[in-house]
């Protein structure tokens, strides 16, 4: 009866610190959140042309991060860049708002051919991918 009681016991203080640990995991996440939002400088381009953009992140979480951009089109990868930024040791969570065009930080690349093209931007404490799409026209046709 003992060990049946004991076990019992174990059990449910065992649910109990899993059950707070995840609790306690997920609310910090939670607090995170992160926009990314890619400014073109012009909607419509030709080939030959070059593709001209900045960016603009911002949320509350941490405000120095990798940054990986590709563009591509239906050949496959056209340009890729990424940053390693230099950041400061026990970093905070924070409200930030960084515009890259404040200090003229613009990304880019040359279109070689017509097509449909997409700039793909990630930020690395964020996770995901922003997609942006756009066409490149001929100016010959």
């Amino acid at each position: 009866m003992k060990t049946r009681l004991l076990i019992i016991i174990g059990i449910v203080c065992s649910i109990a610190i899993i059950s707070s640990l995840f609790i306690l995991t997920s609310s910090i996440y939670a607090f995170e959140r992160y926009s990314v939002e890619i400014h073109k400088s012009q909607e419509k381009y030709f080939v030959g042309e070059n593709l001209d953009f900045y960016l603009v992140i911002h949320g509350n979480g941490y405000e120095c991060g990798n940054l990986n951009v590709k563009i591509t089109n239906h050949n496959g990868l056209v340009s890729e860049m990424n940053t390693k930024p230099i950041c400061e040791e026990n970093q905070r969570i924070k409200e930030f708002y960084k515009d890259f065009s404040e200090n003229s930080e613009t990304f880019g690349a040359l279109l070689p051919e017509s097509g449909k093209y997409d700039i793909s931007v990630q930020y690395e404490p964020a996770g995901f991918w922003v997609t942006d799409s756009f066409v490149v026209d001929d100016p010959l046709s």
